[in-house]
């Protein structure tokens, strides 16, 4: 498939809608399930866009009366009390002293709103609650919020967005194999920093996320940045935003950046998962590159 060329005096948050809008279009006229949504992943790093991306595509695609809902993997965080559950169940492994890791989401949650978008359009009237996590809760530890999102039938489309949304678990001699190669290597890994142990359950724990979410999902987009440095200062800003809308609840600078760090092994070890041959959504996956300024550099379908 052609993908669209960016207009002379087109700027380029609405250029990647319309890319990702035109991706979905054409995944939509080939979609053969009968009265299911089409379900669609997207993944990208944190501050990426895909907050900015997904409000651009419900408001584009409504407009050619195409029905979609969205929601986030950042919405499927255990309760505050849940992660402190695991904080302590799992202590002296930092990748899980807070959220953000496989291991700190509701996997049985998810995999519930899942099957329930999936069949939202058997039935007239049809009702899926999504739930919200509150990430300036508890000094910017977040939890689980009593309000929830009604999304009623009928729907065309469902977003599924997450940082770490499509990634794949290794098999387990080949992470002890990149773990070693890690800490051999004259480039920094930020995985080196931690045991292997520790690495080695967050790699169970997504490869419960994979069996349990990724059959669902029909299409796929990713948004790949040049460097995996660039989540810190996309995430700060982020995290400024939030905090300006707010009153000032959140992380300090410092606090984000250590938030961030934890996340770091997971874009080195599991995110090449995205383009995988076996994933179910092959021949169905939209790549866009992105700079620092998160202009596009490259697009891949």
């Amino acid at each position: 498939m052609a993908e669209p060329l960016k207009g002379s005096d087109e700027d380029m948050s609405s250029y990647k809608t319309r890319l990702v809008c035109s991706h979905i279009r054409n995944c939509l006229s080939q979609h053969r399930s009968g009265k299911k949504p089409l379900i669609v992943g997207v993944q990208g790093p944190q501050g990426s866009g895909k907050t900015t991306l997904t409000t651009g595509l419900v408001k584009s695609l409504a407009q050619q009366s195409i029905k979609v809902a969205v929601f986030s993997i950042d919405d499927l965080y255990l309760p505050f009390a849940g992660l402190e559950e695991v904080a302590q169940r799992n202590a002296g492994n930092v990748l899980l002293a807070g959220r953000g890791q496989p291991g700190t989401h509701d996997v049985e949650l998810g995999s519930k709103i899942l099957r329930e978008l999936s069949g939202i359009n058997d039935g007239s009237g049809s009702t899926v609650s999504l739930p919200i996590f509150d990430k300036s809760q508890n000094g910017g530890k977040g939890d689980r919020s009593a309000d929830s999102v009604p999304v009623s039938s009928p729907i065309d489309v469902v977003v599924f967005e997450g940082w770490c949304l499509g990634f794949a678990s290794l098999q387990p001699n080949a992470l002890r194999q990149r773990y070693k190669a890690g800490a051999q290597g004259d480039t920094r890994c930020y995985f080196s920093s931690h045991a292997l142990s520790h690495l080695e359950t967050i790699n169970a724990n997504l490869a419960q996320l994979e069996r349990a979410w990724y059959p669902y999902l029909d299409a796929f987009v990713q948004l790949v940045p040049q460097t995996i440095e660039t989540v810190f200062e996309w995430r700060l800003e982020a995290e400024h935003a939030m905090k300006a809308k707010n009153g000032g609840k959140g992380m300090t600078d410092e606090e984000v950046r250590g938030f961030v760090e934890r996340y770091m092994p997971g874009y080195e070890l599991f995110a090449e998962g995205v383009t995988q041959e076996d994933a179910p959504w092959k021949g169905r996956l939209l790549r866009i590159g992105l700079d620092e300024r998160r202009d596009v550099t490259f697009v891949e379908s």
